[in-house]
């Protein structure tokens, strides 16, 4: 329905589905694939950090699937991964908003 008739031109009291607008910046993300052990996938972040939108994690995802959530006061983050073609992204949380997804990497192991 695209009218409610018994609220005229006020938001509903009590309603939860509003989120914000605003969210945390979206995080630049490098990885570099281990040397000594090439399962091992080094990954590591920056992102801009806004007062009134502190981040509280990160959350890493490989293949569209989310693999890890990282505190935020670490930067980087060490995935074991097997043999395959790898797609990784992160995103920056805070107060369960969530950023854009970060640049996409791209590995094959």
């Amino acid at each position: 329905r695209l009218t409610m008739t018994n609220s005229g031109d006020k938001w509903p009291q009590g309603y939860k589905g509003f989120t914000s607008a605003l969210k945390p910046y979206t995080p630049e993300l490098t990885a570099n694939v281990d040397t000594t052990d090439c399962t091992k996938v080094n990954l590591s972040w920056t992102y801009l950090v806004a007062d009134c939108l502190p981040v509280n994690s990160i959350l890493v995802y490989v293949n569209n699937i989310l693999v890890a959530t990282v505190n935020s006061s670490f930067n980087t983050y060490q995935l074991t991964l097997s043999s395959g073609s790898y797609t990784i992204f992160i995103k920056t949380v805070s107060n369960n908003i969530e950023s854009q997804e970060s640049n996409n990497i791209n590995i094959i192991i």
